[in-house]
């Protein structure tokens, strides 16, 4: 039909892009497991901070505030999730993003507990934990 013109797919906006070599900060306190994770991240192009606890995160926060923070959820001093808690505390830091990271066997039972956050199980593949990562980065680009 002569002036009737078809209408145009819809076009899905792109995903947002992830900041290039963002810093993610990894706290973990068993050495292994930080250094897995330096190496993992590291591999996929991040750039990374490691911490043994909240104290020594904290101390890495005022140097370079990360993208994204992997946390262990036990940890001596202070949990990883009263150390997020605390980061929503304040305003410059609230929006940073946070995966959960746990060796313990009742994970379903802290997942109300993690402020919705992913919660990962170690042993953490290298897939899932750069899935977690891809996906936090993108909802905080968007």
């Amino acid at each position: 039909m002569k002036g009737v013109i078809a209408p145009r797919p819809l076009k899905k906006p792109p995903p947002p892009k992830i900041p290039s070599g963002a810093r993610i900060l990894a706290v973990d306190d068993d050495p292994d497991i930080r250094a897995l994770l330096r190496r993992q991240l590291e591999h996929a192009g991040y750039r990374v901070d490691t911490a043994e606890d909240a104290v020594a995160a904290a101390h890495a926060m005022e140097r370079n505030v990360p993208d994204l923070i992997v946390v262990d959820f036990l940890m001596p001093y202070m949990n990883g999730v009263d150390f997020v808690d605390a980061l929503r505390s304040d305003a410059a830091l609230r929006g940073i993003p946070a995966i959960f990271i746990t060796s313990m066997s009742n994970a379903s039972d802290l997942v109300g507990r993690t402020f919705g956050r992913p919660l990962l199980i170690k042993p953490v593949s290298v897939d899932e934990l750069l899935s977690a990562v891809e996906s936090q980065l993108r909802a905080r680009a968007a």
